[in-house]
C-alpha cells in the first residue's frame, strides 16, 4: 500500500530518534545501500550541472534527495523483504530523474553512454538503434533540452529494465546448463558403468544385447547434451518466442542424437563405415565384449564402444552424412 507524503515524512522525523536505533539486517543494509547508490548517482548528475555553470534544478534535486532519504528511512524500519525490494525499486526511478539535471551541453553524451552500455551486455542492435533514433538531432539548446532530458530520462528507464532482463536471463541459463552437465557427466558414468558391469552367464545373449544397447543410449544422451551445452541461446534469442519453446529442444536435440548414436554404431557393427583405430574396428569391439566369456574384452575395446555413440550424438550431421554415404545417387553414364 502506497503511504501519502506526511506518513513519508513521519517515518522519516521517527528514524532520526537515538532511541529507535536497531541492528539492520542483511536485507536491509542491500536496501540502504541501494539508496545511497541512488543518492550519490544524483549528487554526481548535480555537480556536473554546477560545474557547467548550467541553470541547476536546485528543487528538483531537494526533492529528489529528500524522496531518496524519506525511502532510505523506510527501509531501516521495514522486516517485509518484499516491501523492500518495492522500495528499492521507488528509490532506482527516484535516481533515474536525474535525467532532468544533466547539463544540457552533456545530455546527448550521457545517452550515447548508456547505450553503449547496452551494446556491452548483448542487447540487439534494432533495439539500441531505436532508442538513439529518439534522441533529438543538432545541438540542444533551450527548445528541445527539455525534450532530450525526457529522453535521457527514457533512456534511463530501459537500461535499467535490460539490465534486470539479461540478469534474470542469465541466472535461467545457467540453470540449464548446469543441469545439462549434470546430465551429461551422469549420462557418461552409466555409459561406462554398464559397458564394463559383468556378463551374467545366467541371462546369455539377451543380457548382453541389453547391456549393448542401453551402453550406446546413454553415450548418445551424453553426446547430445554436450552439442546443446555448446549452443546455448543467446540473449537476442531470449527477446523472441524461440526461448519459449527451448526444453522442448532440447528434448528433441537429445533425441536426435540417441537415434543418431544407435543408426551409426549399427552401421558400423554391419561394416557399412569400415572405420577401425589401430586395427580394431567397432564391429571386432561389439563381438569382443558381448560375448558370454569377454575375455578379449579390454579397456581399448570398452572405450570404443563408448566414445563412438558419443561423437554420433554430438554431431548433428551424423545421419545426413550415413544417408549420403548409404543412399547416394547412383552415377548416370553418358
Amino acid at each position: 500500500m502506497k503511504k501519502t507524503s506526511d506518513q513519508l515524512d513521519e517515518a522519516s522525523h521517527n528514524a532520526d530518534d537515538p532511541e529507535d536505533d536497531i541492528e539492520l539486517s542483511p536485507k536491509q543494509l542491500e536496501g540502504v545501500a541501494s539508496v545511497e547508490r541512488d543518492k550519490h548517482l544524483v549528487s554526481i548528475m548535480m555537480q556536473r550541472a554546477k560545474a557547467q555553470s548550467d541553470k541547476a534544478n536546485e528543487p528538483l534535486h531537494r526533492e529528489i534527495m529528500r524522496r531518496l532519504t524519506v525511502i532510505q528511512d523506510r527501509i531501516e524500519y521495514e522486516n517485509d523483504e518484499d516491501e523492500i525490494d518495492k522500495l528499492m525499486e521507488d528509490g532506482e526511478q527516484q535516481s533515474r530523474l536525474r535525467a532532468y539535471l544533466c547539463p544540457a551541453s552533456e545530455v546527448f553524451d550521457e545517452a550515447q553512454s548508456e547505450l553503449a552500455l547496452l551494446g556491452e551486455w548483448g542487447v540487439p542492435a534494432v533495439a539500441i538503434e531505436a532508442l538513439r533514433s529518439r534522441l533529438p538531432r543538432g545541438s540542444i539548446d533551450e527548445v528541445n533540452l527539455a525534450e532530450a532530458r525526457g529522453i535521457l530520462r527514457m533512456i534511463y528507464d530501459e537500461v535499467e529494465a535490460w539490465r534486470e532482463f539479461s540478469y534474470l536471463y542469465e541466472a535461467e541459463m545457467q540453470k540449464f546448463a548446469l543441469f545439462l552437465s549434470c546430465t551429461a557427466v551422469a549420462a557418461l558414468v552409466v555409459a561406462f558403468a554398464l559397458e564394463v558391469a559383468p556378463t551374467v552367464d545366467s541371462l546369455g545373449h539377451w543380457w548382453a544385447s541389453a547391456k549393448l544397447f542401453a551402453t550406446i543410449l546413454f553415450a548418445g544422451a551424453a553426446g547430445s547434451v554436450v552439442s546443446v551445452l555448446t549452443k546455448m541461446p543467446s540473449l537476442e534469442m531470449g527477446l523472441s518466442k524461440d526461448l519459449d519453446g527451448y526444453l522442448r529442444r532440447i528434448l528433441a536435440r537429445v533425441s536426435f542424437g540417441i537415434l543418431g548414436s544407435i543408426v551409426g554404431c549399427g552401421f558400423l557393427a554391419w561394416g557399412i563405415l569400415p572405420i577401425s583405430i589401430k586395427g580394431i574396428s567397432f564391429a571386432d569391439a561389439v563381438n569382443s565384449c558381448s560375448a558370454t566369456l569377454p575375455a578379449a574384452c579390454g579397456v581399448v575395446q570398452s572405450l570404443l564402444i563408448v566414445t563412438f555413440p558419443v561423437l554420433f550424438g554430438f554431431s548433428e550431421r551424423a545421419l545426413s552424412e550415413f544417408e549420403q554415404r548409404i543412399f547416394q545417387p547412383a552415377p548416370t553414364s553418358r
